[in-house]
């Protein structure tokens, strides 16, 4: 089996989004599914997954006819595409090639269909959901990594019914991590350090309990 995950960009400046899809792609590749990304202007390929760049073209949309035509010509030789993306044109692309080759497309969302996350940049959102992403995004199968992710996600009217399938994050865990002193419990949060995300917030919370 071979899979393409479709996403805007990749690198550490991505944050979640581009370390949850390289997780994803090599777990995948760990239990003999073939795996492959195509991107925007990508610094460089994580090791041992193939990468293909393309040069964007309208910053605000992603768009990028190289990716439109390349999806189109190469669809065929995948088993199905994972589109790491909601908003933006690749979105479109991938769509587009999938339906095109007969192949089934599958939504990773990141959260980007949760409550919080759509009224962030709400006015762009809701003008291309009535342009067409309200509509493709029916004929694809939505990707949760969590029961709370999915019930928050469908709790939108238009998604309650769509069909979906539950997939945790991948995580490599380290083998030899330090023991917490005195059987106190250890947390891992998977999350950048940005000030919307409130995670060193919720650190130094942690710290004075």
């Amino acid at each position: 089996m071979k899979i393409l995950h479709v996403i805007p960009q990749i690198g550490p400046e991505q944050g979640g989004l581009s370390t949850g899809t390289i997780a994803i792609c090599r777990a995948m590749n760990s239990v003999g599914i073939k795996t492959e990304l195509a991107c925007l202007s990508a610094a460089e390929a994580p090791e041992g997954i193939p990468v293909q760049r393309f040069k964007p073209g309208l910053h605000l949309t992603a768009a990028s006819p190289a990716m439109r035509d390349w999806l189109l010509k190469h669809a065929p030789d995948y088993d199905a595409i994972v589109a790491h993306v909601v908003w933006l044109n690749p979105a479109h692309y991938a769509a587009s090639a999938a339906a095109r080759a007969g192949i089934p497309l599958f939504l990773a969302s990141h959260g980007m269909l949760d409550p919080d996350a759509l009224q962030h940049h709400r006015l762009r959102k809701l003008v291309r959901w009535h342009l067409g992403v309200r509509n493709r995004i029916r004929q694809w199968t939505l990707v949760f990594t969590s029961e709370a992710d999915r019930a928050r996600s469908r709790s939108h009217p238009e998604l309650e019914d769509a069909p979906c399938v539950g997939i945790p994050n991948p995580t490599d865990m380290p083998e030899q991590a330090p023991l917490p002193p005195d059987g106190e419990p250890r947390i891992l949060c998977l999350n950048r350090l940005h000030r919307r995300k409130g995670v060193l917030q919720g650190v130094e919370a942690l710290l004075k309990l």
